[in-house]
């Protein structure tokens, strides 16, 4: 199988994505583990509308150094040095086409219950330093009312391939909200069986794929809530 640049972030449950981040990791071998391979910093936007209800939730991932290095390989077309947007337009759609299937990483509940996305309606990358960062707007099916409905997400890999965690600085904005609006980021429970299906998963094969099924990155997953009063 020919590896390549184009899907390198996330063709995210299929064998092939072993064989593309092959490079990556030789780059850094010090991430040789099986499970996560690549990591994701990330900062989210919620975004109201006029109205005071939840419309969409913002991305803004920065990826990994060596993740970086291996996707933008070859991305310099003019080769003055640095990336244009439209130089990294291909990869930035073939990120987001491969994130359909998984709901965009980006998991949304209303009382508890999974809510339906739209697909993304602005995406795009940039170089910053040595890593890339996507960022792109995830719209919700139906606007979701914080002030009568409970609303929460998480974002994450369910194979737990890619590891996200939430910038500490600066994890998630509130844009446009009414006022009496917050988020909270709640962690998951560092319990002994989380502790002990990390070591498993890190445990595996550099080969070995995690059922999606298993939804493994759930179980290392921040929880944000948005409370409005």
């Amino acid at each position: 199988m020919k590896i390549s640049r184009e899907g390198i972030l996330l063709n995210c449950c299929t064998a092939s994505r072993a064989l593309v981040l092959a490079t990556g990791l030789m780059l850094a071998p010090q991430l040789a583990a099986a499970h996560p391979h690549v990591w994701i910093t990330a900062r989210s936007d919620v975004v109201f509308n006029e109205a005071g209800l939840i419309v969409a939730v913002v991305n803004d991932w920065t990826l990994d150094e060596a993740y970086s290095a291996v996707a933008s390989d070859g991305l310099d077309l003019n080769k003055d040095g640095t990336y244009d947007t439209s130089e990294l337009e291909p990869l930035t759609k073939e990120n987001i086409d491969s994130l359909k299937d998984f709901e965009y990483f980006t998991y949304v509940y209303q009382n508890a219950q999974k809510v339906s996305l739209a697909i993304p309606d602005d995406a795009s990358q940039s170089m910053v330093g040595r890593n890339l960062q996507l960022r792109f707007r995830v719209p919700l099916s139906t606007p979701i009312d914080p002030k009568t409905q409970a609303f929460t997400y998480r974002v994450y890999d369910p194979s737990f391939y890619i590891a996200v965690e939430f910038d500490p600085s600066q994890p998630v904005h509130e844009v446009a909200a009414p006022s009496g609006c917050e988020s909270k980021i709640e962690p998951p429970k560092q319990t002994e069986e989380l502790s002990s299906t990390k070591d498993m998963l890190a445990s595996k094969p550099m080969d070995w794929q995690a059922p999606v099924e298993e939804n493994f990155g759930a179980l290392f997953a921040d929880v944000v809530a948005v409370h409005c009063k």
